[in-house]
């Protein structure tokens, strides 16, 4: 004889014989236990399951907000430096970008000064960390055109050259001047970097100041410094006509500041006439970075609030002695001054540097310098009230200036 026991299916059915002792129907609550025990163990572990993926998922959108480290992000054609959600420019990017990856990371604006405290800690080992991460960017583009024969002696330093991808061509034949487009917070070619004019690379450069439209030229170094020629007086000192090339430019007016000298120019070819003006920055040591970043600030606000889109025709040409250290301060800082009043939330210099790195050799060339951007974007926070209240930004450590342009003397000569 055999019995069939009326248990769910999912459990077990077992089977039992004529040998077997006979169950009683009050037997059967001995087979139903352990599917009440089993029902309250699953029912624990899936709960227990839930808590666990809930806190996991909050501990990692915290890691994501608070990266130790810069993160590297393929961006380009998708959003202007990050895609991140906490990205501070929402913008979508224009044409004229170069593809490849990205570094970035993104700080948030009201934190950003003790970001700055935390990475100047310890003899600034996490900025000198950080700013080594970004040394190979960029640098595997060709840059063959500044080498050829004809275009050695063009070059203040043999060994910054402009990338093929993004130099600046000139029309005619000899087209070769060291100069590259720099993208902006605005678009693509917003900027041309280039180093300081040589007296037989003058005619050059006023010819790309012509065929680009240049918005305003922004000269941050002096002719002389240290004893040492920085850049040709390429602009005329008195205020009668002088032939550049193809271009005629006369000397309108000469602001004189505590910081910065303003230069109106007037540019012309055939029967075209332009008005240009040069705004001059005097006030950048020789050795190092500014002590106060007040002028600087001032210096790149005043000129921004000028050239707002749609007045300006062409890009802003900026230029120091190599057209990399000083240059991409500048740029950089404008560029992320536009992305805070866009987006207040977060700011990204990595982001930035990196951009900028990907279009020209080493921009924002030494770690004083990125130090530096870092300091006055702080500032420029905090003076915006955008800041938390903090105590005031910690000076560098002692023993970090370095020389503005530690560059080897390689001029005219081949790598």
């Amino acid at each position: 004889m055999e019995l069939k026991l009326s248990l769910p299916e999912f459990w077990f059915e077992p089977t039992l014989t004529a040998a077997m002792p006979t169950l009683l129907a009050s037997d059967r609550s001995w087979f139903e236990i352990p599917i009440i025990i089993y029902g309250v163990i699953i029912g624990i572990t899936l709960f227990i399951l839930i808590l666990l993926c809930c806190s996991a998922g909050r501990h990692r959108s915290k890691r994501v907000r608070s990266t130790p480290g810069p993160r590297v992000r393929n961006v380009y054609g998708t959003t202007k430096y990050n895609a991140n959600q906490n990205n501070s420019s929402r913008k979508p990017a224009k044409s004229g970008q170069v593809p490849g990856d990205l570094l970035s990371r993104p700080i948030l604006t009201e934190q950003f000064h003790q970001h700055y405290n935390m990475m100047i800690t310890n003899k600034q080992d996490m900025f000198t960390r950080e700013f080594e991460s970004l040394h190979t960017i960029g640098k595997d583009q060709p840059r063959s055109e500044g080498r050829l024969p004809n275009n050695k002696s063009k070059n203040r330093f043999g060994n910054i050259l402009p990338y093929n991808s993004t130099r600046v061509p000139l029309s005619g034949k000899e087209n070769y001047i060291n100069a590259s487009f720099i993208t902006g917070f605005n678009g693509a070619k917003e900027y041309i970097a280039t180093q300081s004019p040589m007296s037989h690379t003058v005619n050059d450069f006023w010819k790309m100041i012509w065929e680009e439209k240049a918005a305003c030229i922004v000269m941050l170094v002096k002719c002389i410094e240290g004893g040492k020629e920085k850049c040709d007086k390429y602009w005329p000192t008195t205020e009668d006509p002088t032939v550049y090339g193809s271009v005629i430019v006369t000397k309108l007016d000469e602001h004189i500041q505590n910081h910065w000298v303003i230069r109106d120019f007037r540019l012309k070819m055939g029967s075209e006439v332009r008005i240009l003006r040069q705004y001059n920055f005097t006030a950048w040591p020789t050795r190092g970075t500014p002590r106060d970043t007040h002028a600087f600030r001032s210096f790149v606000h005043n000129i921004r609030e000028v050239m707002k889109p749609p007045r300006n025709t062409g890009p802003m040409v900026v230029h120091c002695s190599a057209g990399i250290g000083r240059t991409g301060v500048f740029i950089g800082l404008d560029i992320l001054m536009q992305e805070l009043k866009a987006d207040q939330r977060t700011v990204d210099v990595v982001a930035v540097v990196s951009r900028m790195r990907k279009e020209r050799l080493d921009m924002v060339q030494l770690l004083v310098h990125y130090i530096f951007l870092h300091r006055t974007l702080a500032d420029a926070i905090q003076a915006q009230g955008w800041a938390e209240e903090t105590s005031q930004l910690e000076p560098a450590e002692s023993g970090s200036t370095q020389s503005d342009e530690v560059i080897s003397d390689m001029s005219n000569t081949s790598l």
